[in-house]
């Protein structure tokens, strides 16, 4: 078990019985909330002269079992009567929930009488896809974080463009106000007026549309990239367990004498290789599953910053998210709206007076109080 990974499994999902003291340790210093029956037993373990850093807790409980009681709790509530040992089931049921998907699979196989090279052999196998499913992952990962800058440097080819537009049209369309309010006018000027606030509508709403559009496609990639992530933590979990089984059957091996270590060896060193492999491949996916989120969040946030940019320059704002409190806004602002423009329809005779006479109006206001409630000036209403 690779303790410098633990964000991607679960603490619930650790088997503390195979960690060995130091590692039991590290998770506490992590932050990790260690069950105090491990943390006891792994503090008074690497303060004792037997102390190494491969013993873990199970070896150490039924080495202990042999000879003396270990100063520790065991894994379960056990209770003794008339001869009769019974074990808590709530207990037992915990570390089963706790289990992971690979040391479910090694209980099963144990449970089968397979033999350790047979779960060395099968969990070869396991950690082998495993690393081909993280190597497939990383591909997809690559491949969302490369169509999210190119997304984003399209959208911004685009936006670099449209708001010069936008902005040399809302200069000339203040320049038209102001001769509104310098009594300079003419019937060609609320022409002017009609046309030059079309092309904005115009631009604000294609602008508008084309970030929307981006938008998606960033949520999308999002998705894509974190997808990825239930098959890095796969891959650890059964390349961990592949290392466990390999170092046990290189044990095994060493204990037995010459000839159980010409015949298991090349399968623990398989096994541990494999297990190895793995975790090094979900690491590296990892690490680039968290840059390509970082870029994509980056891309976000520029497409984001658009929207503001373009209703700046045109007065049409982006869609705003319907339903719950933004769908009653919108509403509101509709009706409020509607009832504006009912009102300027009947006081249309003196439109041309408010602006002509109003020599201190914002131009600002005024673009964007004709745009939003969608009012056109023209020569009819003078």
């Amino acid at each position: 078990m690779d303790v410098s990974r633990i964000e991607a499994i679960s603490p619930r999902q650790i088997d503390w019985r195979r960690l060995t003291a130091n590692q039991i340790i590290k998770y506490q210093e992590q932050g990790v909330d260690v069950p105090s029956q491990y943390i006891q037993w792994a503090q008074n373990f690497v303060n004792s002269i037997y102390s190494d850093d491969v013993t873990t807790y199970e070896k150490a409980v039924s080495d202990t079992n042999t000879s003396q009681p270990l100063t520790t709790t065991t894994d379960a509530t056990v209770e003794k009567s008339d001869d009769t040992t019974t074990v808590d089931d709530s207990t037992e049921s915990t570390e089963e929930s706790n289990k992971t998907e690979a040391q479910a699979k090694r209980e099963a196989l144990q449970q089968s009488g397979a033999s350790l090279a047979e779960q060395a052999v099968s969990f070869t196998a396991d950690s082998e896809a495993g690393r081909k499913s993280v190597n497939e992952s990383a591909n997809i990962i690559t491949a969302a974080q490369e169509a999210s800058v190119n997304e984003i440097q399209e959208l911004e080819n685009y936006m670099s463009e449209l708001l010069a537009k936008a902005e040399q049209t809302q200069n000339e369309f203040k320049d038209e106000i102001s001769k509104i309010n310098n009594g300079k006018s003419d019937k060609s000027t609320f022409a002017q007026i009609n046309k030059l606030q079309q092309e904005l509508l115009q631009m604000g709403t294609q602008g508008q549309a084309q970030i929307s559009s981006t938008e998606s496609d960033l949520i999308g990639f999002d998705s894509s990239i974190n997808a990825q992530s239930s098959t890095i933590a796969s891959a650890i979990d059964f390349g961990s367990e592949t290392v466990t089984i390999g170092t046990e059957l290189l044990d095994f091996a060493r204990q037995g004498g010459f000839f159980k270590l010409l015949r298991y060896l090349p399968t623990a060193r398989t096994a541990i290789n494999s297990g190895n492999n793995a975790i090094s491949t979900s690491e590296e996916t990892s690490a680039l599953q968290s840059e390509a989120l970082n870029t994509n969040n980056a891309s976000k946030s520029t497409a984001s910053g658009f929207k503001v940019q373009l209703e700046a320059k045109t007065g049409v704002a982006a869609s705003p998210v319907s339903g719950g409190e933004s769908g009653s806004r919108e509403n509101s602002d509709t009706d409020n709206s509607t009832t504006e423009k009912s009102s300027n329809k009947s006081t249309t005779s003196n439109d041309n007076t408010d602006l002509s006479n109003n020599q201190n109006a914002s131009l600002d206001e005024i673009l964007k109080r004709k745009i939003r409630q969608g009012e056109y000036v023209d020569g009819a209403n003078v």
